[in-house]
């Protein structure tokens, strides 16, 4: 390629005005002018239009319907499952779960109602179908292989609670047996427990927890005992637990916070050293156990809806009944409520 050199005038280079550069070699007089260079090319003309898009062509074949129904539910909503090893068993029903071919049950569960943690479920009666047994409904735990028999005059199907199915005892002399002993339930190291449920009357009100109404308490026993009673025109829910002694420590609500011909949740637990007993979110009772050893006389059965002490049955509508054989945390049973209000159509 030719260097590229500077223009000079005369014998001086027009850059350095030396008649001898570093630029270039001397060069001579200029030369006359050549002839103009041709025009230059034509600018690049405007582009064209984009031509028309093609036909869309035909669509595909429908696919064929899943092995499984799909998982219905509100918008935006997270599955989650409720098996082992899932984090969560909260169950919005039949519309909006599915069980998969290995038993876990997934199911939609709306981003603003937490899920309830999965918990070591000994007993869960929920979705009474009106029939004995009640089956227990599958949990993380144990839950899914209990059921509980009738123990009296069948109990019928009460009126159905956000759709959901509900048990009527009569208070006269219905009620419901475990197949397992209580203790296998509900440990003496600790438990917990919750139900929901409707009374429609209270027509005790001893300061002997064993003489009044219950949902859930030790067959033909004192030691353990979840009950309510009248309080005056106020009602109290209360939770029970004797020592190996046989003294008897109770932790009972304040009057009002149940009321009867409404749902609540009504939950309770033991932590190994404490008795504590709450009524939807209100704040927890507590007694010390103060006893001697643990509780003793866990051998017997747990009977939902008849007291202790055999004499009184329970007066209202049960959706459903859980038990614990952990301690549960306050955020578990503030997750239980949450879930009592979205599954039932609660504002609790």
């Amino acid at each position: 390629m030719a260097r590229l050199a500077h223009a000079s005038s005369g014998n001086v280079c027009r850059r350095c005005r030396n008649s001898v550069c570093s630029c270039a070699s001397r060069v001579g007089p200029t030369g006359p002018t050549g002839p103009g260079g041709g025009g230059g090319g034509g600018g690049t003309g405007p582009t064209g239009p984009s031509g028309a898009g093609g036909p869309t062509g035909p669509g595909g074949p429908t696919g064929a319907p899943g092995a499984s129904p799909g998982v219905g539910g509100p918008t935006g909503a997270l599955l989650v499952s409720n098996g082992a090893g899932g984090i969560s068993f909260l169950d919005v029903g039949p519309v909006n779960s599915v069980v998969m071919s290995d038993g876990v049950e997934w199911i939609a569960v709306p981003p603003s109602v937490p899920a309830v943690p999965a918990l070591g479920l000994s007993l869960w009666q929920r979705a009474y179908a009106a029939a004995s047994p009640w089956l227990g409904t599958p949990s993380a735990g144990t839950s899914g292989s209990q059921s509980v028999i009738n123990g009296g005059t069948p109990v019928p199907a009460g009126a159905p609670l956000n759709g959901r199915p509900t048990a009527a005892f009569n208070g006269v002399n219905s009620r419901f047996q475990s197949a397992v002993a209580f203790g296998a339930l509900m440990p003496p190291t600790g438990f917990s427990g919750w139900a929901i449920l409707d009374l429609n009357t209270i027509s005790t009100d001893s300061g002997s927890p064993v003489a009044n109404i219950a949902i859930a308490a030790v067959n033909g026993s004192s030691v353990c005992q979840v009950y309510f009673r009248s309080g005056g025109g106020s009602p109290i829910a209360g939770f029970s637990l004797s020592d190996s002694a046989f003294a008897t420590f109770k932790a009972e609500t304040p009057g009002g916070e149940l009321t009867t011909g409404a749902y609540h949740v009504v939950q309770w637990r033991f932590t190994g050293t404490e008795v504590q007993v709450r009524v939807d979110r209100n704040p927890w009772v507590t007694t010390a156990f103060g006893g001697t050893g643990i509780p003793g006389g866990l051998t017997q059965t747990l009977d939902i809806g008849r007291n202790g002490s055999q004499t009184v049955f329970l007066d209202g509508t049960v959706a459903e009944v859980a038990t614990s054989d952990t301690v549960m945390s306050d955020g578990d049973f503030d997750d239980v409520v949450s879930y009592a209000d979205f599954w039932y159509g609660l504002s609790l």
